[in-house]
């Protein structure tokens, strides 16, 4: 993800609102050994190397990657959400382990050593799997009061470039927010504040009919004029808009 990396100061006059943090004392499920020892014995499989980390589809000039994989996954990426408590049943993170290798089965072709190695990787893991003999259909109390602090990630939509509203009971001069930053894995983001500028014109520059005449049209707040804002994207309401 783009800007990542990047090391930015926060401005004077930000507000951050972090989320609440797990309980300290959450136990894992019962599936949780049985499960981290599979994904472990997976990884440590001869077959496995091309699984381990997302796909850097940039690096690998794989520019048709996305449009065709719209829910990436890898073995790292599963570790972390097991050791989090992000998966609220064993069948969550039997889902993700399968995705990661269908993915891969998907994208790329019946004679690519890709796909062969990402073909014997699912039969591994659902060999594997079925001698566990754990139940697909349910998780237990803990599992539960996790799902209860985190929302699913698959119900997540990403939130870049969007223009949102944000409710979180702080009452603020600004009422619309644009999104300059967004961290997927936290579902976080950072907003940069908008105000009006005046409506849209009845045509375009071209002459034709703008459908979007007499609307408020709407910019971004001047670097310095107005306070920008880190929140967790729970808080914000993606709202429709045009450019």
């Amino acid at each position: 993800y783009p800007a990542l990396n990047k090391v930015i100061s926060l401005k004077e006059g930000t507000q951050l609102r972090l989320p609440q943090p797990l309980s300290a004392e959450l136990e894992h499920a019962d599936w949780y050994e049985p499960c981290r020892k599979l994904l472990r014995k997976c990884a440590e499989s001869r077959h496995a190397w091309p699984f381990l980390e997302p796909v850097d589809w940039e690096e690998l000039e794989l520019f048709d990657y996305p449009w065709i994989v719209t829910k990436p996954m890898d073995l790292s990426t599963i570790e972390k959400n097991l050791l989090n408590g992000r998966y609220a049943s064993a069948k969550a993170f039997a889902v993700d382990v399968r995705l990661t290798f269908k993915n891969a089965i998907l994208f790329n072709k019946a004679d690519d050593q890709i796909h062969q190695l990402a073909q014997k990787m699912l039969t591994h893991f659902n060999s594997n799997w079925a001698q566990l003999a754990l139940a697909e259909d349910g998780g237990d109390a803990s599992a539960h009061a996790v799902t209860a602090c985190l929302s699913s990630t698959a119900k997540r939509k990403p939130m870049f470039n969007k223009v949102v509203s944000v409710h979180d009971g702080v009452t603020r001069n600004t009422k619309y927010y644009f999104v300059l930053h967004y961290i997927p894995d936290m579902h976080w983001c950072h907003l940069a504040p908008m105000r009006q500028d005046g409506v849209f014109p009845a045509t375009f520059k071209n002459g034709n009919a703008n459908p979007h005449a007499g609307r408020p049209r709407w910019k971004l707040v001047p670097e310095g004029e107005g306070a920008e804002l880190d929140v967790s994207a729970e808080r914000c309401r993606v709202l429709k808009s045009y450019t």
